[in-house]
């Protein structure tokens, strides 16, 4: 009766295969039959299933107690696969603990991709650890590791990962190759990307674009753009398609503005049908250099009908783009089209890059009005936006601005950083008060903010314009003294000082220290310490230095050889002086009325009258314009050689060109004309020179300055003093 019962009872759940397996382990039970390991496995899998993982784990826990039957190596994997199926990893954990040794590798493999399901990326390369310790992994043990290395960021781990499994002679799968190259893409490991790469063919995985990008991606972030574009070849000769993440990343590897490259590669995707999006749009932009400022237009442009959306990040890159390209005038565009036409909320960047793009062309009075803008669009302005403004009224030469903007930034609680500081030095260099800034530098030592190169070499620049040019000096040897590596832009700032003062023996020393300290004197340098010489009247040294620098195959250009010509003029060398004026000729270099003047100025000291008027006649077949400083000169030697009618000439020379006659000049022809007994001569010319006074009398008077350039300069005494106090 009993036993008919029960096979009813199977009859009706003939359908349902995992209670008809329960049924089965209940009926040996029943029985008093001893089940055996293959019905429990085959319930267990049936189950699984189902879905009742609930029914596994208990029949998994009475196997031995109420069914006698133990439990194999099958039984619980079939139980961490059920668990895994429900994303139970805490459970997973405990079975495979309590298997202890008896685990195998579809043990571990069954864990690991209930881990890697449930992102327990850290679980699953602590668990791989285990298996190497027990020399066990396939294919699947590290295809999961090594996606949880990726998960991870951990590339140097994931490398490790690879190199084991080509020690173990394990061929990974395509998913395990584009976990390593993600996992190298992380770490910008480009290297290791290209060498993955480069295997390829020695196996029988064949590369999809997914690698490829990994890989480009990862070559893009440190700019290798010739390993990106091969790669890109090797990518058309396998047939795979390029999509929008392999142009963004081949743009991205051309960092350095390289501009061919960039358009000719969007060029190539609009011909492969890839579809640009805002992110190629951004990334060719931040690429832009000042040479391709049109070509940047017309990508913008395209950005604008096509279906790419330009968002912040395009204006700002736009406008920062045009600012390297000069262009302020279509910043300042930009700034408008970008809240009214692509109605986007005001942004602070964006305001920034233009007031930028204004600072680098001096247009002051556009970044002010940008300032301006920006606070009435409700935007709190930021150390940038400051430092931006500041530089542009410097660079306009507008330093009562720039110190009203400190004002405004102490009022409006904004630090000012280093940036501030060398713009707002290098301003008051301009106004020459070197009070202020000294001021300014006490304020920086206040605030503990140690001086970089910049502010630094803006300090010497502007004690140097000042006349504080010990301070100057003062300030290098402490520079030389400390941490900070200089350039030539600082000691060109003193050595500036030491030629307008004639320090030549000074000047000298610095070049040698420069050269002493790895550094290259360049053309400011040279010419410098040849104007120190030229003070000093010391034309040996000058000739010496100068022809060292010749002798380095440095561009000697115009403004060295004036240097040394006029060097060689306070030493009557007029000789020598020739000699390089014939040599700058030679280089295919014109000389200057600067050139001109000098060696006529050796001629006078030396005496060489008919040259000196050979050379002012010169000027009547060159293009150079009558100068008259040179003519002074020719006049000087003229007289002192009892030239007179010459000496008549070239005062009628520079009466017709309109020119002042310098009042020494005008003497010596004079006297000439009293020494040569040309009396009626000298006659005309004290009258002329009467005329001439009285002249200059009623021109000075008529333009006589008011009470408005009094008000200005009150405007900046003001300025001055509120910056004082606020540094106070």
């Amino acid at each position: 009766m009993c036993k008919t019962q029960s096979t009813g009872s199977r009859a009706r759940v003939a359908n349902n295969g995992w209670l008809a397996a329960i049924f089965t382990l209940l009926d040996s039970r029943r029985h008093a039959c001893q089940g055996d390991v293959v019905r429990l496995n085959t319930a267990l899998r049936d189950c699984r299933r189902a879905g009742r993982w609930q029914h596994v784990l208990t029949f998994l826990k009475s196997a031995t107690c109420s069914l006698g039957t133990e439990p194999d190596i099958v039984t619980h994997n079939t139980a961490l696969t059920s668990l895994g199926s429900r994303k139970l990893w805490q459970a997973s954990l405990a079975l495979l603990a309590a298997l202890g040794n008896g685990s195998d590798i579809f043990s571990f493999n069954s864990l690991l991709g209930t881990l890697d399901n449930v992102e327990q990326w850290c679980w699953v390369l602590q668990m791989f650890r285990d298996v190497r310790q027990r020399r066990m992994g396939d294919a699947v043990t590290y295809t999961s590791s090594l996606r949880a290395a990726s998960k991870r960021s951990r590339w140097a781990e994931g490398l490790d990962l690879l190199q084991d499994a080509q020690a173990a002679d394990i061929e990974l799968d395509l998913t395990a190759l584009n976990s390593v190259a993600n996992v190298f893409e992380q770490g910008s490991a480009w290297m290791q990307s290209s060498c993955l790469l480069a295997r390829l063919p020695l196996t029988t995985t064949r590369p999809d674009d997914p690698l490829y990008n990994s890989v480009l991606r990862a070559l893009g972030e440190c700019n290798r753009w010739r390993d990106a574009l091969s790669s890109r070849v090797t990518m058309d000769s396998q047939r795979i398609s390029p999509t929008t993440i392999t142009c963004n990343s081949i743009l991205r590897s051309c960092a350095d503005g390289k501009w061919p490259i960039i358009l000719v590669q969007l060029r190539s995707f609009r011909e492969a049908a890839v579809e640009a999006d805002t992110v190629t749009c951004n990334t060719a932009l931040s690429m832009g250099r000042y040479s391709a400022w049109a070509a940047m237009c017309e990508l913008l442009r395209g950005a604008r009908v096509a279906t790419v959306k330009a968002d912040t990040f395009t204006y700002g890159a736009a406008c920062r783009a045009f600012e390297n390209a000069g262009r302020w005038q279509s910043a300042l565009l930009l700034t408008q089209e970008f809240t009214v036409k692509a109605r986007l909320r005001a942004s602070l960047t964006v305001m920034n890059s233009a007031i930028s793009a204004c600072k680098a062309a001096a247009e002051w009075e556009q970044a002010l009005r940008l300032l301006s803008d920006l606070q009435a669009q409700q935007l709190l302005p930021d150390a940038v936006t400051y430092a931006s403004a500041i530089a542009a009224c410097e660079k306009g030469s507008r330093w009562v601005f720039a110190l009203l903007l400190y004002e405004d930034m102490a009022l409006g609680r904004v630090d000012p950083d280093l940036v501030v500081f060398g713009s707002l030095v290098s301003a008051c260099g301009q106004s020459r008060n070197g009070a202020m800034v000294k001021a300014f530098l006490e304020s920086l030592e206040r605030r503990s903010l140690e001086p970089n190169l910049v502010v630094a070499n803006a300090a010497i620049t502007a004690l140097a314009r000042c006349g504080e040019w010990e301070e100057a000096s003062s300030m290098l040897a402490e520079l030389l003294h400390g941490s900070l590596r200089l350039d030539a832009i600082t000691y060109n700032a003193v050595l500036n000082g030491h030629a307008g003062r004639g320090k030549w023996s000074e000047a000298l020393g610095l070049l040698a220290e420069m050269c002493c300290r790895g550094l290259e004197p360049d053309v400011v340098s040279h010419s410098s310490a040849l104007s120190a010489c030229e003070e000093g009247l010391r034309w040996t040294q000058a000739l010496t230095n100068f022809l060292h620098f010749r002798g380095r195959g440095l561009e000697c250009g115009i403004i060295p050889h004036n240097a040394a010509i006029a060097a060689l003029a306070s030493g009557a060398r007029w000789l020598q002086g020739m000699e390089a004026m014939a040599k700058l000729k030679q280089q295919g270099s014109s000389a200057t009325e600067v050139t001109l003047n000098s060696v006529v100025s050796a001629c006078q000291r030396g005496r060489q009258w008919q040259v000196a008027l050979l050379l002012c006649q010169g000027l009547h077949a060159s293009s150079l314009r009558l100068d008259p400083a040179t003519h002074n000169a020719a006049i000087l030697v003229c007289a002192a050689c009892g030239q007179w009618l010459s000496t008549i000439d070239l005062l009628q020379d520079l009466h017709s060109a309109r020119h002042a006659i310098d009042s020494v000049a005008h003497a010596a022809v004079i006297d000439a004309c009293e020494t040569n007994l040309q009396h009626k001569h000298a006659a005309m010319l004290l009258d002329a020179m009467a005329e001439a006074a009285v002249a200059e009398v009623s021109h000075t008077r008529a333009h006589r300055p008011g009470p408005i350039s009094g008000l200005r300069r009150s405007q900046g005494e003001k300025a001055r003093c509120r910056c004082k106090l606020r540094m106070d």
